[in-house]
C-alpha cells in the first residue's frame, strides 16, 4: 500500500506480503481504512494512523470487509461483507472508536463500492436493478440505504433508459458536498446534479472523452481524480480542465547472486515428450543457464545446491483463467474448491484473467516464488485498479504499475518442483 501527492513521489506505507486494497481516507487526511489480511485467514478492516504509522484492526467479521467509505465526519465506515460467491455482500457500519457493527442490508448481488450523503444520512451504491422479479437481468443503477436502520432502502435512477458501467469502479460517487453524484456511463465519466436523498435532479453530463475508471472526489469537490489506463487523471469540474497526475513508480529486479544447480529425480521440460531422469538444473541469477545430465563435479562448484531426490520439476506455469477474489485473503491458500486450490499442486507461477478489467489482467501468485526451494502452497495477490486520493478523500488501493512490477519478479525460466507421483 502506498500513497503520492499530486506531482509527487510516491511513498510505500506498508512493507509486508499482506494482501491490502481498497483503500480509503478519512475525512480529516489523518487515517486511512483499508481491507487486510495480515491477520491469517480472511481479510479485516484496518486503521492506518499517518503521523504514527501505527495499524489497528477495526472489524472481527466472519465476512470479509471490502470497499471502506468513511461517513463525513469520520466516525463510522461504511463496507461490504462479502458473505456470496463472485462478490455476494451486504452492508455494514463499523463505529470506528469502538469497533461496534451494524448490518444495514442483506445479502445484494454483487453490489459496487458505498458512498456517504453529506448528512450522512444515507449511503449509496450500484446495484443491478432487475427488470422483474422472474431474472437478475437489468440495469446497474443507485442503490440508496438510509443509514437509521429503520427506513427501507430505495432505487434512484440516474438513466431512466441506459444502465451504469461496472459497479466493480464505475461508481456512483457522492460529492462531498452532496450536489452531485459521478459515475462511468459509456465508458466515459459522466456527472448528475442530485438532492440530498440522491433523486436526479438533471441529465448526466460527459466530462472525459476517454475510457475512464474508478472516480474519486476531492475533499471540496471541485476535482475528480480517475483512472485512464494506466494513467491517472484530475479534473477540475468547474472548468471541465484535464491533467494528467505524474506517476513514478519505479521497482528493482531481485536477481540472486551466485549460481544455483537443482537436482530432480525427474523432469518435465513441455519441450521433449518424455520425462526426463536424474538432471541437474543450472541456475544463474534469476536465469536458467543449462539443463544437464546429473553431475556431482557441479555440486561442488556451485554456491548453492538443493537436493530434490524424489522430486520432480516442471516449468512455471500460466493459468489463462482465474477467479482469484481479493476477499479469499490469505485463506485462498489452502482453498480446495476454487481456481486457486490447484495452484500450488499443478505448478502455476500467475493467472490471467482473460476476461476481467484491464487492471487486473495479470496477477502473480507469488512474487518471491524462485526463492523457495519447494513451492506448494503460493500466495495470491489479486491486484487492484489506480486510485489514491485527491485531496483528502480516497478511493481504491494498489495501482497497474504494481500489478505488472510484481509480475516481472516472476522469473520466466522458475522452476516449481512437486513431489514424485
Amino acid at each position: 500500500m502506498g500513497g503520492v501527492e499530486p506531482g509527487g513521489k510516491p511513498e510505500q506505507l506498508t512493507h509486508d506480503s499482506a494482501l491490502e486494497a481498497d483503500v480509503a481516507w478519512s475525512p480529516d487526511g489523518k487515517a486511512l481504512a483499508y481491507t487486510s489480511d495480515k491477520a491469517g485467514g480472511l481479510p479485516q478492516l484496518w486503521l492506518r494512523d499517518l503521523a504514527t504509522g501505527s495499524d489497528r484492526q477495526l472489524t472481527r467479521v466472519p465476512n470479509q470487509p471490502l470497499g471502506a467509505a468513511f461517513s463525513p465526519d469520520g466516525k463510522r465506515i461504511a463496507f461490504l461483507d462479502t458473505d456470496g460467491r463472485w462478490g455476494v455482500a451486504g452492508l455494514q457500519v463499523v463505529d470506528v472508536e469502538n469497533g461496534t457493527v451494524t448490518r444495514l442490508q442483506p445479502s445484494l448481488p454483487q453490489p459496487g463500492k458505498p458512498t456517504w450523503s453529506a448528512d450522512g444520512r444515507y449511503i449509496a451504491l450500484g446495484l443491478a436493478k432487475p427488470f422483474s422479479a422472474s431474472f437478475r437481468e437489468g440495469r446497474n443503477q443507485v442503490w440508496v440505504v438510509p443509514t437509521d436502520g429503520k427506513t427501507a432502502a430505495f432505487w434512484r435512477d440516474a438513466d431512466p433508459v441506459a444502465s451504469l458501467d461496472t459497479r466493480g469502479g464505475g461508481g456512483p460517487v457522492w460529492s462531498p458536498d452532496g450536489h452531485n453524484f459521478a459515475a462511468i456511463q459509456d465508458g466515459v465519466l459522466k456527472i448528475w446534479p442530485v438532492a440530498p436523498d440522491a433523486a436526479p435532479l438533471g441529465p448526466l453530463r460527459a466530462y472525459t472523452s476517454e475510457i475512464s475508471y474508478y472516480p474519486t472526489w476531492s475533499g471540496d469537490s471541485h476535482t475528480i481524480l480517475y483512472q485512464s489506463a494506466d494513467k491517472l487523471r484530475l479534473l477540475d469540474v468547474a472548468s471541465g480542465a484535464i491533467r494528467d497526475v505524474p506517476l513514478d513508480f519505479t521497482y528493482r529486479l531481485d536477481v540472486p547472486k551466485g549460481r544455483l544447480v537443482i537436482h530432480t529425480d525427474a523432469l518435465v521440460d513441455a519441450v521433449k515428450d518424455a520425462t526426463q531422469v536424474h538432471k541437474d538444473i543450472v541456475v544463474e541469477g534469476n536465469r536458467i543457464v543449462a539443463i544437464v545430465d546429473h553431475d556431482a563435479a557441479l555440486h561442488r562448484t556451485a554456491d548453492r545446491v538443493i537436493d530434490g531426490t524424489g522430486l520432480t520439476a516442471i516449468p512455471g506455469l500460466i493459468d489463462h483463467h482465474a477467479h482469484s477474489q481479493k476477499d479469499f485473503g490469505a485463506n485462498a491458500q489452502p482453498f480446495e474448491c476454487g481456481d486457486l486450490g490447484h495452484v500450488g499442486r499443478h505448478g502455476q507461477c500467475c493467472a490471467a484473467r482473460s476476461g476481467d478489467f484491464a487492471g487486473n489482467m495479470v496477477q502473480p501468485i507469488c512474487g518471491d516464488i524462485c526463492q523457495h526451494d519447494v513451492h506448494t502452497q503460493p500466495r495470491g495477490h489479486p491486484r487492484q485498479p489506480f486510485a489514491d486520493a485527491a485531496a483528502g478523500t480516497g478511493d481504491d488501493g494498489r495501482t497497474a504499475f504494481e500489478c505488472f512490477a510484481g509480475f516481472h519478479h516472476v522469473s520466466p525460466d522458475c522452476v516449481v518442483i512437486h513431489p514424485s507421483r
